[in-house]
């Protein structure tokens, strides 16, 4: 399946200009460090870099669910059609990335970016 219909174009990924090389082209994870192999790794497609150049990320499995859960449920709270039950393809894309990546979150020895907690709203 190509990055595009996978979900994973949709992953947003740190700064650009503070990616090694090897995170740029594929060969560590984006988010993590963690070196890959094609065996370990998922395509995140082709992006844009810096000065026009093309790069060609992959992340580990651990840190592709952690950011597909974390998009997944900014879209499910900022899309119109999510919030009326009226699931669009965004969502169902997103979901089933963060559904079939979700076996191997655990397995990413390295920590995750910080997170930011989340406000809670009162209830009603």
């Amino acid at each position: 399946m190509d990055p595009a219909e996978r979900g994973t174009t949709m992953l947003a990924l740190p700064h650009t200009p503070t990616l090694t090389e090897d995170q740029r082209e594929g060969g560590a994870c984006p988010w993590c460090g963690t070196p890959l192999t094609p065996a370990t790794s998922i395509d995140l497609g082709v992006r844009p870099g810096l000065y026009g150049m093309t790069i060609h990320p992959h992340g580990c499995r651990a840190c592709v669910n952690a950011e597909a859960r974390r998009v997944y449920a900014h879209h499910c709270r900022a899309c119109s059609r999510c919030h009326n039950s009226e699931y669009c393809d965004t969502h169902q894309v997103l979901r089933r990335l963060a559904l079939e990546t979700r076996q191997a979150a655990s397995v990413c020895p390295y920590p995750q970016r910080p997170r930011r907690p989340q406000p809670r709203t009162p209830k009603e």
